[in-house]
């Protein structure tokens, strides 16, 4: 093909590109180029990087290997019979190759013909004669059961499935079944189903009903489908087996249960995987029984998960934190008992607190349907008292007024010189002061008195005397005293003697009490605090040691200890419950705050001590956690296999290799098999390798790659 010349007329700035680089039309009226189209002079030749896509591609004069050819539909190599192509690699061919002659392995063609067969008949074995003739022989044919030879068959060896015959002589024989009459080397014969005058029998495989004596000769056997022993076994002095009382023991031999096992280490271990150093853990459980009869269950990982409900007819003690996160708790006791010294803390924290059966502690107090009794409820009052003298008692730590009951009279007393009434106080009846009732104030205001008192209507703004008295009720400085004071309103610091009055609803702020005893029950529309002025609660106890004590018993020295449970909530908000007994029993323990799974999900605790729904691990397989990624993704440090899914370019960053366990593995995999169409790049944070390299690229559909970490800054490919 002849060359051509022609003129361009170019307008626009120098050339773009490096040398060789092809002009292409830029934005206005620039040049520009492209990376993949650069002209050689050194190699003479045009450097395409990407597809050439043309419908005719004809090349002439050949000089440059062509390594990676692709087109649609017919295509014709060479004009002439004698043109030569050479293809260095495999050729894959979907249709079918025809040629005039073919040389190589022609197992998978069709249509080859023998160039010569002799004899030919129905089921006659082929045999060769030289290099291009095979026969076939009307003396050895097979129907594809039956093999029949007419002649002699000598062997070194024969391994047959089927034989029949009139007469068999063999020098050697491996048989799989032979149909004969009777077999026999002059001594040993196998008629009729039995083998007679056998000294010695030996075979990989016996098969059937063996009925012999005892063989104290086998030592070995293989993979049993089963064993039946019909009376005692022993197996190397170790394991017992009673047949007779279906019963197995382990270095005991008259074990007491169906199984048991003597020794003074773990008993029985349950294994779910061995420890492969660098790769995987052991993961284990033990069982153990101590000297004490003690039961103690040994997790490799420290945990004990109950999918079910776990009942409990004997103690359950917990030596660690009992934390149960639960919408519901609910403890069936008669007795239940909270803390087991006097240093314990309970702490409950709720709304609300119902004792539907009522509620008695240490004896005295009592609270029973919305009422609050001290030495008893059964009057009925919303709040009493009973006791047989200094019922109530107010006050700060050195200031105390004190109702006394006792004796017929009501006392008011206080410690201090004064007893003030800060308002008016009406009395309803007559107001009698003193023993003899010298000072009598009736109920239309008039005073008589028969000492120290003199009035002509009775109407005092101020009466000043350093004793008042009518006898029956004395004041006699700050002091009053008296039998019985009926009044609407006392005021005073201290208030002595026995108070016998109505319920007071105008009383609503007390003194620091020395002791407080309701007879009936006690209700309390507000909150109740200890220890805080500021609760949020209906009952609200606060406190650095443990709020509320739960006692059954008193101690009685020599007869009986204090047994008791106490609540603690700890600084941490965490609840305590602490028995005298160190036992805390649940005869039923039911979380219905956990959400609900199948059957094969357990309950399990998280590295908080939460209590979480995991799901169970069937014995025998190994599972996984598995992410997949369809964008950029940095893998976590629990992830496992990364399924890549791209359908685009996309990078997935690896952890930093310091948080990792050393020898710690992830598997990362092309899912889509698309890492041909898209780039996908698996690079390790900053300033790792993985490898030798910050990054590599998975170039194969769906290649797969098993990294593992030194756990400080490299990943290795295995």
């Amino acid at each position: 093909m002849a060359k051509e010349f022609g003129w361009a007329y170019v307008v626009g700035r120098q050339g773009s590109g490096p040398k060789g680089s092809i002009q292409l039309a830029g934005p206005g009226t620039e040049l520009d180029h492209d990376p993949n189209l650069i002209w050689s002079d050194d190699l003479n030749s045009l450097l395409v990087s990407g597809n050439i896509i043309a419908h005719n591609f004809e090349i002439q004069n050949q000089t440059q290997t062509v390594f990676h050819f692709e087109v649609s539909g017919s295509s014709v190599f060479g004009d002439t019979p004698d043109d030569l192509h050479q293809f260095t690699g495999s050729l894959n061919a979907s249709g079918n190759v025809t040629a005039h002659n073919y040389y190589g392995w022609g197992g998978d063609l069709d249509g080859v013909p023998i160039n010569y067969y002799t004899n030919h008949g129905d089921n006659r074995l082929v045999t060769s004669v030289n290099g291009d003739t095979v026969n076939a022989e009307e003396n050895l044919t097979f129907d594809g059961a039956l093999l029949d030879v007419i002649g002699n068959i000598q062997a070194l060896e024969i391994d047959a499935t089927q034989f029949s015959g009139s007469i068999a002589l063999f020098g050697s024989t491996d048989i799989g079944d032979a149909q004969v009459d009777q077999l026999t080397d002059g001594t040993l014969t196998i008629e009729t189903g039995s083998i007679a005058n056998a000294s010695h029998i030996q075979s990989i495989t016996l098969e059937g009903l063996l009925t012999s004596p005892s063989q104290t000769n086998i030592t070995e056997v293989g993979i049993l489908t089963s064993l039946n022993v019909a009376n005692d076994a022993t197996i190397n002095g170790t394991l017992y087996v009673k047949s007779a009382e279906n019963k197995v023991g382990v270095n005991v031999s008259d074990p007491q249960a169906t199984s048991e096992i003597l020794s003074t280490s773990t008993q029985l271990r349950l294994t779910s995987q061995r420890g492969v150093f660098g790769v995987q853990d052991l993961e284990y459980t033990d069982l153990h029984t101590n000297t004490d009869g003690d039961f103690t269950i040994s997790p490799s990982n420290g945990k004990t998960n109950v999918t079910g409900d776990l009942n409990v007819s004997g103690d359950l003690v917990v030596t660690g934190s009992f934390i149960a996160r639960t919408t519901d708790f609910a403890v069936s006791a008669d007795t239940l008992t909270l803390g087991d010294e006097a240093t314990d803390t309970i702490i409950v924290n709720a709304d609300t607190m119902s004792v539907p059966n009522g509620l008695a502690i240490d004896n005295g107090l009592f609270i029973n349907n919305g009422l609050i009794g001290v030495g008893d409820y059964s009057d009925g009052a919303k709040f009493e008292i009973e006791a047989t003298s200094n019922q109530f008692k107010v006050g700060t730590t050195t200031e105390k007024l004190s109702i006394s009951v006792e004796n017929g009279s009501t006392t008011l007393s206080t410690n201090t010189s004064t007893l003030d009434i800060a308002n008016n106080t009406n009395v309803l009846g007559e107001l009698v002061v003193g023993s003899n009732g010298d000072i009598v104030l009736d109920n239309i205001g008039q005073v008589s008195s028969s000492v120290s008192v003199s009035s002509t209507t009775g109407y005092f703004t101020n009466i000043t005397s350093s004793v008042i008295t009518n006898g029956n009720t004395t004041i006699n400085g700050d002091d009053i005293q008296t039998t019985t004071l009926d009044a609407t309103t006392v005021n005073s610091t201290i208030l002595g003697g026995t108070l016998t009055t109505a319920a007071q609803p105008n009383v609503t702020s007390l003194g620091t009490l020395t002791s407080l005893n309701v007879a009936n029950a006690a209700n309390i529309t507000g909150n109740l605090s200890i220890g805080t002025n500021s609760t949020t609660r209906k009952v609200e106890i606060k406190d650095a040691n443990p709020q509320m004590r739960l006692t059954n018993t008193d101690a009685v020295f020599g007869l009986s200890s204090h047994t008791y449970a106490d609540l603690h909530v700890q600084s941490t908000g965490d609840l305590s419950l602490l028995p005298s007994s160190g036992k805390v029993i649940i005869p039923q323990l039911n979380l219905t705050n956990i959400q609900q799974g199948s059957s094969n999900n357990f309950l399990s605790l998280d590295s908080n001590g939460n209590v979480i729904l995991a799901p169970a691990v069937q014995s025998g397989i190994e599972v996984r956690s598995r992410v997949v990624v369809t964008g950029n993704y940095s893998v976590a440090i629990d992830d496992y296999f990364v399924g890549i899914q791209a359908t685009q370019n996309l990078t997935v960053t690896l952890p930093d290799a310091s948080s990792l366990f050393n020898g710690q593995i992830m598997v990362l995999k092309d899912e889509l098999e698309n890492a041909d169409v898209f780039t996908i790049t698996v690079q390790a944070a900053a300033n790792q390798l993985v490898e030798n390299r910050q990054s590599i690229t998975l170039a194969s559909p769906g290649t797969s790659i098993n990294i593992y970490t030194d756990g400080q800054s490299k990943f290795y490919i295995m």
